[in-house]
């Protein structure tokens, strides 16, 4: 009869109570993604105009995102 050792026991146990939350991790970043487009402008600069590169997103020009929201 072969026993369970201390180690493999503690093993499976850490690997069973991650499995059991690995759903709850995965499903927490679940958002709605985000539109953005690259886009250019003309910016004034010293009466001069420049044209620029940014990232339209859905609140106007540039990236905003909330503390904790991915990229």
């Amino acid at each position: 009869m072969n026993m369970l050792s201390r180690r493999g026991f503690l093993a499976a146990s850490t690997a069973a109570i991650g499995a059991a939350h690995m759903p709850r991790i995965a499903f927490a970043q679940a958002v709605a993604p985000i539109s953005l487009a690259a886009a250019t402008r003309t910016l004034d600069i010293d009466g001069r105009a420049a044209t620029v590169f940014g990232l339209a997103g859905p609140g106007g020009q540039g990236l905003i995102l909330d503390p904790g929201q991915r990229f």
